[in-house]
């Protein structure tokens, strides 16, 4: 008898030691255990509708709709388990001929290791592609191969729905300017 009593306490104290680290999880780390109530943890009012998202491997980029603005935000999924927003910023900065609302946003998540999302909307159609380049170049370029000759580095990302993201780790990070391309490699917006 007593060995049954002792076997229904030690199942007990497991049991009420995974619920515990169950429910405590999220209060504790910031992980929740659905992708949308880490976005309603971090916007609880009303976190808006979700217009666009694109997966790289455990993080996913997510855009919504809060009603006056776009928002991008970046949610971490470990061995998707828990999800953690990382990120958020708005779509708030534009080309000058209102042709490209764009943001990026760098967030350090290790000893010199960043997170870093580039996220555009397109409001043009006649863009195609969104070139993003670090710091801010001096460069002037009428097409996106003549500006491919003049710099050292820069992301090319295709426009799907209107949207344009990408995300990436980096070990600096730096200033970034955004441009639009249109179907002939022709640079339509931006820089």
């Amino acid at each position: 008898m007593k060995l049954q009593h002792r076997k229904a306490k030690l199942f007990l104290t497991f049991a009420s030691l995974l619920l515990l680290i169950y429910f405590a999880t999220p209060f504790l780390t910031g992980y929740h255990y659905t992708e949308s109530a880490a976005l309603e943890a971090l916007v609880p009012m009303d976190f808006g509708e979700e217009i666009y998202k694109k997966e790289f491997e455990d993080r996913k980029v997510v855009i919504l709709d809060i009603g006056d603005y776009r928002t991008v935000q970046l949610i971490h999924s470990p061995y998707g388990l828990f999800h953690q927003v990382r990120g958020a910023d708005a779509l708030l900065a534009e080309t000058e001929d209102g042709k490209l609302r764009y943001s990026w946003s760098a967030r350090l998540i290790k000893e010199e290791v960043f997170d870093v999302v580039l996220a555009a909307e397109v409001l043009s159609s006649d863009i195609e592609k969104v070139v993003v380049l670090p710091n801010y170049p001096e460069v002037e370029a009428k097409t996106l191969k003549e500006l491919q000759g003049k710099v050292n580095s820069l992301v090319e990302i295709e426009v799907e729905n209107g949207y344009a993201v990408h995300y990436f780790e980096a070990s600096e990070i730096s200033s970034y300017a955004f441009a639009g391309v249109d179907a002939a490699g022709n640079i339509v917006s931006g820089f």
